[in-house]
This record gives C-alpha cells, structure tokens and sequence, in this order.
C-alpha cells in the first residue's frame, strides 16, 4: 500500500466515521417518540439523558473493540514477510538516512544519487542491541529489534498466525521490573487515549458532525504539531517557513468556522429573533458544551502521540508488533469503563429497541468496518513509512473531506459563500504543500 493511498483512506475512514457516528446518535434513532411508534418495550423509565449516555458509552466501547482488531488485520496484509518488509526498509533506510546526513557531515555523501545512499551498509549509522541470552523464557526488547530483520521475519513465516507469534512478541523479559515496566506504559498511554475517544463520542450526541470534526481536528493538529516540536521529534527543518503555512491553514479554519453561522442562516437552520436581533438557535448551549468538551479532551492525544512515538514507534517494531501494543492499549481503556458498570443494564434495554432496525444496525456496522479500522490501521501504516508529523495533514484533509461530504448529504440545505470558499482553497493549498515538504 502506498503513502498516497493510505492517506485517502485515513481521511476518508474517519469521515465515514464521524458521520456515521453522529447519525447514530441523532434524533432519528435516539428521540422517545420514533421508538416509541416502533419498539416493542416498555421505556417509560428511560429518559432521553439517560439513553443518549447509554449509547455514547456504547459507542465508545466499540471504538477500543475496533482498535483490536487491527492485530488479526496486520497479520492478513503480512502473511508475506519478505515482500512486506523489503517495502517497509526501503522507506525506513530512506527516512533515516536523510535523518543522519545532515548529522554526520564529515561523510562525502554529496554528488551521489540516493539509490546509491540506500545501497550503502547502515550498520555503522543504525544502532543494534546486542542479542538476549538463549536462555530467556520470553523475548525481550531487544530481541523485539532483532526479530525485525528480514532473516528473522522469514523464519517465522511459518508461524505468522500463531497467537504466539501475535502476542508472544510483544511481552518484555520474564522479570517483575521490565514486565511492571511495560503495563506502566500501557496503563499511561490508555489513560491519554480515553479521554479524547470518549469527549469525542461524547461531543457527537451534542453537536451536528462537522462542527465536531472541525473543533476535533484543529486541536489534534495544534497539539500534536506543538509538542512534536517542543518533545524534538520533528525535523527541525524550514520551521520558519512550515509554521507561516501551518499559521495560513489555521487561519483558513477560522474563515471556515466563522462564515458557517452566515451559511447556515442563508440555508434556513438559524433564524433572527426580531425583538432582540440575535440569533435563535435552540442547540446553542449543546454546541458550545460539544466544541468546549471535545477541544479541551483531546489536549491528552499530543501526549499520546509524543508517548506512543517515543515507546513503541521505532521502525524496528514490525506493524503486527505495534497493532498488538495497540490492542493492549484498547484492552485497557475497556477495562476503564468499568465504572460505568450500572449503565449498562440501562444501555441494555436501549440497545434492544433497536433489534429490528436494519439502519441502525448497518449504520454501525459501517462506523466501524468502514470507518474506525480503515481509519486507524492506515495511520498506523502511516506513521511508520513518514515521520510522524506528516499524520498531522490527515487533520487537515479531513476537515475538507468533511465539508465536501456535508455538501453532497445535504445539498438542499447547504449554503455556501465566497468566502468560505475561500477559506477552502486556502485550507486545500496548505494541506498539499504540508503533505509533500513533511515526507
């Protein structure tokens, strides 16, 4: 799979995504009275609060169900590991030497084309731990970096689908400090991956999905972007230049965000109240509430991103080691709705109104399988053939891809003005040449 096409599918998955996620949880499957017309349960105990928290639980349940299934998926794609990691190195031995050039300028690697660069021997360059003892009971983290190698990914073809080989690898030394070592970093990476799943889902029940994938991807694209800097983990090359488009593109959300209000009342869904000359907007106070939850929740993904890269990133982790990481993490994060242990008899009951609703069902069915595991597995892929704030683009392609599908599933009531346009085509230029400097 190439960069390009990953990037599409990131984008358009999370698309999928959102929207589906967002009519889920719309008035059109959750308001009392559509069940009521077509269920056959007594709900008079159960009040719309508590049906739309039931479901924004459940939701995020599934998130974290769908984040493990990444593990069986990366196993499909590599069940050829030559092929597979021959076309992982070569982006890896390109991305890291172009890291070391500039670091080792007393190499006369000037005048030579980079298919003579990726030919030369990076022993020297690329640091190797030493191999464990034979007599380790499980392999440990720098047997992980061994196993890496395209020797050992053949010899363990035969044993790809093992849940040996699908687990085994990932667990540190048989020893107390490196194994309490390994859930710690577990533990902290799925505390700063819940809040933002969960303020998310939760900023969806409120607000309609594009005004949450705005507030949604421009916070991830601000802190993610801030601390890579801060934490050294990208480039430090043509900052000045990077940051005025980073700045031109953040300025175009703000055209965009701002000329929605006009749009919006051009299309008939806002009104002017004319005693007071403001705006009527019903669901004011929910949006507020949405932008203000999910822009604050995702502040923990930075620290997630940063974490994530630092521990278990490395380009010696094969994709199959960092889904299964992954998959613990979301393990975890299941595990911390346990709290929410008394809802789910009310989730239950909710959820059983929906049995003969084959929209609903199929709604879901595509959040998840078209949405939420396209979606993460290709930014998994992303992350290790570019460095990681080339994922920061994903942000911006997503907020023009959620405008465009907002146009096609609402043609009738959607508006648009000269400026949001462009605001757009800012936001697109950004996006493109931010995609093609970051590589």
């Amino acid at each position: 799979m190439s960069r390009t096409i990953a990037w599409f599918t990131a984008v358009i998955g999370y698309v999928i995504q959102t929207k589906s996620l967002s009519v889920i949880q719309s008035d059109k499957f959750l308001s009392l009275d559509s069940i009521r017309s077509g269920g056959h349960m007594d709900i008079s105990k159960v009040t719309a609060g508590q049906m739309r928290e039931a479901m924004t639980i459940y939701l995020t349940f599934l998130h974290f169900v769908a984040i493990m299934l990444l593990l069986p998926i990366a196993a499909l794609f590599t069940k050829n590991p030559e092929v597979e990691t021959e076309y992982e190195m070569e982006h890896t031995q390109e991305y890291e030497l172009q890291e070391m050039l500039p670091r080792n300028r007393g190499a006369s690697f000037e005048g030579r084309p980079l298919s003579m660069d990726l030919s030369l021997d990076l022993s020297n360059l690329i640091p190797h731990e030493p191999t464990p003892p034979a007599a380790s009971v499980m392999p440990s983290s720098a047997s992980l970096s061994a196993s890496s190698s395209p020797t050992a990914l053949t010899s363990s073809q035969g044993n790809l689908f093992s849940l040996q080989n699908m687990f085994g690898f990932i667990l540190p030394a048989f020893s107390a400090g490196s194994t309490a070592l390994y859930v710690m970093k577990l533990l902290i990476l799925a505390s700063f991956l819940m809040i933002p799943v969960f303020t998310y889902m939760l900023a969806l029940s409120l607000s309609p999905a594009f005004d949450v994938a705005l507030i949604h991807n421009t916070s991830v694209f601000e802190i993610v972007t801030l601390l890579y800097g801060v934490c050294g983990i990208s480039r430090r090359k043509y900052i000045f230049r990077n940051f005025m488009v980073m700045s031109a593109a953040l300025f175009s959300i703000l055209i965009i965000s701002y000329t929605k209000a006009t749009c919006d009342m051009l299309a008939g869904k806002l009104s002017i109240n004319p005693t007071t000359g403001e705006v009527s907007d019903p669901y004011l106070f929910d949006r507020l509430k949405a932008s203000l939850l999910c822009g604050l929740g995702n502040l923990p993904i930075g620290l997630f991103a940063v974490m994530w890269n630092r521990w278990f990133g490395q380009r010696s982790n094969t994709i199959q080691q960092q889904s299964a990481h992954l998959s613990m993490v979301a393990i975890i994060c299941i595990i911390m709705l346990a709290p929410f242990g008394p809802r789910f008899t009310i989730f239950y009951d909710c959820i059983q109104l929906f049995n003969g609703d084959e929209l609903f069902w199929l709604t879901l069915v595509c959040s998840i399988f078209l949405g939420t595991v396209p979606f993460m597995y290709s930014l998994l892929y992303l992350n290790r053939v570019s460095p990681p704030e080339y994922l920061t683009t994903c942000n911006l392609g997503a907020i023009i891809f959620m405008g465009i599908m907002e146009w096609l599933t609402e043609p009738v009531q959607t508006t648009i003005v000269r400026w949001e346009v462009i605001g757009y085509i800012i936001l697109s230029l950004s996006c493109i040449f931010l995609s093609m400097v970051l590589i």
